[in-house]
């Protein structure tokens, strides 16, 4: 994962500087743009991966709940 960050993140962010070194700014403002860019796809793979992982064993929960409230009264009313 370090890898993936470094190579979307970290790396674009270098050549940038380098080429403002360089004083070539028009290509600094795209490569920063496309580490924007870059950078909120990286977000969004994340939310996906928390939310992919996360959601399943949610969605068990909220159903066990329901069954044992839906258990509960049940048992009440007879």
């Amino acid at each position: 994962m370090g890898y993936i960050l470094f190579t979307v993140y970290v790396l674009p962010f270098l050549v940038a500087f380098v080429l403002a070194w360089k004083k070539n700014v028009a290509l600094y403002i795209a490569l920063a743009g496309c580490t924007l860019l870059a950078s909120w796809a990286l977000v969004a793979m994340y939310v996906t991966m928390v939310f992919g992982f996360l959601l399943p064993w949610v969605l068990l929960w909220y159903v066990a709940c329901k069954m044992q409230t839906s258990r509960a009264h049940g048992e009440t009313s007879q």
